[in-house]
């Protein structure tokens, strides 16, 4: 439609140029002229300065209209170059906050995994207590591994637990951001590798969406302390072994106990995808500052 308009425009003032000196010298030979229509000379003069006048005009239009355009595409390249360095400075703070959650949840894996594996924490350790298939003087040195077991789990939540609380709500704060970044953000996105994570739009998205799902299952890693911490704080009341042994072979989470909830957990390999989000987003940081493929 602006086009169709501009074509008109420029229509009408191309018939205007054109026509104006034919409609003077019409008038000038008509019922109200009042000279002979002027001489060759006359007309000459008229045409150069007529002329001149046009083209002059034109110049300076087109001068300005070129300025016009290179300013404007001066300021959009700014407005790019800014909302690219806004991007970036956005994900780089998203990413490096989800490290800290990491961090944390990579603590609390390492803790379990250790203490399970230095005191012989298994599912089918457990059910060779309940089912007394072992000896009388193997059952009592398994359940005192297991009353050590849960009391260094309780010990390590007690030092942990400003850092554990309001879990669920660690989740939601990195769901909530990644979708901002996604929706305002991730467009302007200076994707700088030729491969990997953050090549492109569609590669990142994905990334990002599997950066989302991992992290709402590892977050499970803490529920799991908390729930075994709270099994600590049932023996406190009953001073019953076996109980702590029962609490921890309850199926609850898709018919898993807790001690193979925590097993199922592919954390090792969603840390490694994570650390490779990381290593890519810090070479397209490098890469931004260097103005390398940008």
């Amino acid at each position: 439609m602006k086009e169709r308009v501009h074509v008109v425009i420029w229509v009408i003032v191309a018939a205007l140029l054109i026509g104006c000196p034919f409609l003077i010298q019409w008038l000038m030979n008509g019922p109200f002229g009042t000279s002979l229509g002027g001489t060759n000379d006359g007309w000459l003069g008229f045409w150069g300065g007529y002329l001149g006048a046009i083209i002059t005009v034109m110049g300076v239009y087109l001068q300005i209209s070129l300025e016009r355009k290179r300013e404007q595409e001066r300021i959009k390249q700014e407005r790019i170059a800014d909302l690219q360095k806004k991007a970036l400075e956005n994900f780089l703070n998203l990413i490096h906050k989800v490290n800290g959650k990491y961090e944390l949840i990579e603590k609390c894996y390492d803790v379990i995994s250790y203490l399970m594996g230095n005191l012989g924490i298994s599912t089918d350790n457990i059910k060779k207590i309940q089912n007394r298939t072992i000896s009388c003087y193997d059952r009592d040195y398994m359940l005192d591994d297991v009353k050590s077991f849960v009391f260094q789990i309780n010990d390590f939540y007690n030092q942990s637990h400003n850092e554990l609380k309001d879990i669920q709500n660690q989740y939601n704060e990195i769901y909530a951001n990644v979708v901002t970044f996604k929706i305002h953000n991730l467009q302007f996105f200076p994707f700088a590798l030729d491969n990997g994570s953050l090549s492109d739009i569609n590669t990142s998205t994905s990334q990002m969406d599997l950066l989302v799902k991992n992290i709402k299952s590892d977050f499970e890693i803490l529920k799991i302390l908390t729930h075994l911490s709270s099994i600590y704080g049932t023996y406190l009341l009953d001073k019953d072994l076996e109980n702590i042994v029962a609490n921890l072979s309850v199926t609850g989470h898709e018919q898993k106990n807790i001690i193979d909830q925590f097993e199922y957990h592919d954390f090792k390999k969603h840390k490694k995808t994570f650390d490779k989000l990381m290593e890519d987003t810090e070479k397209a940081e490098r890469k931004y500052i260097s103005k390398a493929n940008i």
